[in-house]
């Protein structure tokens, strides 16, 4: 698990300060694992690549938190999975019950088959998605209508900065900034 460099809290507006000592809490780092936990329990969550002329891209998809970091899939020939085989930089989004969360990284594609199974499972977990690996992949019956035909190459995604962002009256004074 890549565990941050630093973290430290952010006040996410100017009132967290007053807000936090009105309820006689400080501002605090929320843990590097609580935020895999949120990404893993996560609704809805977005990944950003970049185009060839450098333009963002953002998709909805299906991500799974496997090996202590964010994984998503994505078919060859889609142009997410094209983009980061391009230019790896990305940016994963989520917003959960008490946080807005984003992970600013990179996207490798992963083709170890322990890895792959290990990710696969929490993809059949997660989602009730039938994936199995083959050869350097995942493979399913059915996909996403936007996620092309499988199989589906599947993509690690290492921070290289993060943010969860509190958005409750309970989580705001946890607002964190994470360095890898």
């Amino acid at each position: 698990m890549t565990e941050p460099r630093s973290s430290e809290p952010i006040a996410n507006e100017p009132s967290t300060l007053r807000h936090a000592a009105e309820h006689g809490r400080q501002l605090a780092a929320l843990p590097w694992s609580d935020v895999l936990d949120h990404l893993a329990h996560a609704e809805g969550i977005w990944v950003v690549t970049l185009d060839r002329t450098g333009s963002p891209r953002p998709r909805p998809v299906f991500a799974v938190v496997a090996d202590g970091a964010v994984h998503t899939s994505s078919s060859p020939a889609a142009l997410k999975a094209r983009n980061l085989g391009r230019d790896a930089r990305c940016a994963v989004g989520a917003h959960t019950d008490g946080f807005d969360l984003v992970i600013e990284g990179t996207g490798r594609r992963v083709t170890v088959p322990e890895a792959l199974e290990r990710v696969a499972a929490v993809y059949r977990d997660r989602y009730g998605w039938p994936v199995t690996v083959v050869d350097d992949a995942i493979d399913a019956p059915f996909g996403a209508p936007t996620a092309g035909p499988p199989p589906y190459a599947v993509f690690r995604i290492e921070p290289i900065r993060a943010y969860a962002i509190g958005i409750t009256d309970e989580t705001n004074y946890l607002s964190t900034r994470y360095r890898f």
